[in-house]
């Protein structure tokens, strides 16, 4: 702080240090601290992302009067100079919005890019591959702006200090909007170097569908090819619809009012679900329009 001649607020991740009640024991020069650890373990089975780790940080900073920062991700997955791993999107982000939400960190990061050929970014990306390498191959075609047909709600809820997330409305002035997102090689597939974590992988689709205020009788369709793989009401604010049974071909959702068979959003994934190929276990991101 003194070479740089400025204020530095440091609240940084290290990789290499578990959370502890003593973290700030032992660093106390910090300002605060940030778990990275935005997804479950590829060790740890089929489960939701955890907040063990929040919670442990969150209760030694304020036991330091330090601050806290928490991270949002949608998935970890990553093929690339012999790291090869996959840490868990299933029941991730749309669980992860209640949780930060619910839990009221200091601050928020979105860990939305690292390097190339990671798959957790939330905007815009550029395919070209790290020098040597061919990484850029599993973000190509991959675009993930869906997410921000509902991120734009989540932020706005988080500012305002909801802490849940039932007043995630439309921010597009429309009664509906929502994205969802699927992998595009099925849990079971046959490919060539299969990532770390490959066990955890589910053939499930998840929709997050954003209803307006006053908002009722609608109906979300996903489909699989031609089999449905299930239906639900929505209620107004948040929805969170997550399906199992994926199956190779095109994945479609459709939100109708209750009755009538008129679409009042819908989205088609351009890349069909697949049973073999290239070992890609990236998300397709797709927003509602």
């Amino acid at each position: 702080m003194n070479a740089a001649k400025k204020p530095i607020y440091f609240v940084p991740a290290f990789q290499d240090e578990s959370a502890s009640s003593t973290f700030f024991t032992t660093y106390p020069s910090l300002n605060g601290a940030l778990n990275w650890n935005a997804w479950p373990q590829n060790t740890a089975g089929d489960i939701a992302v955890p907040t063990t780790d929040d919670v442990t940080y969150q209760n030694a900073a304020s036991a330091s009067s330090k601050t806290f920062m928490m991270a949002l991700s949608p998935l970890q997955y990553k093929n690339v100079g012999g790291s090869n791993w996959y840490r868990r999107g299933e029941q991730n982000l749309e669980v992860r919005f209640g949780q930060v939400l619910s839990m009221q960190p200091d601050f928020i990061e979105f860990i939305t890019w690292n390097d190339a050929g990671e798959s957790h970014y939330m905007g815009n990306s550029w395919p070209e591959p790290i020098s040597g390498t061919t990484e850029g191959s599993y973000t190509a075609d991959y675009d993930h702006t869906g997410y921000w047909q509902i991120l734009a709600s989540f932020i706005s809820v988080w500012k305002s200090g909801a802490t849940t997330t039932d007043t995630m409305y439309p921010t597009n002035g429309k009664t509906v909007q929502g994205t969802f997102w699927h992998h595009t090689l099925t849990a079971a597939a046959s490919c060539t170097d299969p990532p770390e974590g490959v066990d955890t992988i589910e053939d499930k689709v998840t929709a997050v569908v954003l209803l307006a205020q006053g908002a009722a009788d609608h109906v979300i369709t996903i489909k699989s090819g031609s089999t449905t793989l299930g239906t639900q009401k929505l209620s107004a604010g948040f929805n969170s619809v997550v399906v199992s049974g994926m199956t190779t071909g095109v994945v479609s959702v459709v939100v109708t009012e209750s009755g009538s068979s008129t679409t009042v959003v819908s989205g088609t994934g351009p890349i069909a679900v697949r049973s073999s190929g290239v070992c890609n276990y990236n998300f397709q991101v797709v927003g509602l329009s």
